[in-house]
């Protein structure tokens, strides 16, 4: 199980912009959805689409956000994205890989 325990910035920051264009092009990017429900919650048990459990545990004065990075080295990226599902209902999508 991963371990998230901290939003470390956002993929819109320069710094990381050449490391997450990396990462798309090599595949090294996952996604596991959170309802909208769930966006403030400070921890969360889910697990992505290719089966890797996460264990989001933030602290206090962060949230999940779109565009957060929770993750990113050499081999790979988490990111939040946030996603319109149906109506009005949205979820979080957190890239892992």
């Amino acid at each position: 199980m991963l371990r998230i325990d901290r939003v470390l910035g956002s993929r819109l920051e320069p710094q990381f912009s050449a490391d997450l264009d990396r990462l798309e092009q090599r595949g090294a990017i996952d996604i596991v959805n959170v309802p909208g429900a769930d966006l403030g919650r400070r921890r969360l048990l889910m697990t992505t689409r290719a089966g890797e459990e996460l264990a989001i545990a933030l602290p206090q004065h962060q949230q999940l956000f779109d565009g957060a990075i929770l993750l990113i080295d050499a081999d790979r990226a988490t990111e939040a994205e946030e996603h319109a599902q149906i109506a009005a209902d949205r979820t979080l999508s957190v890239v892992v890989r």
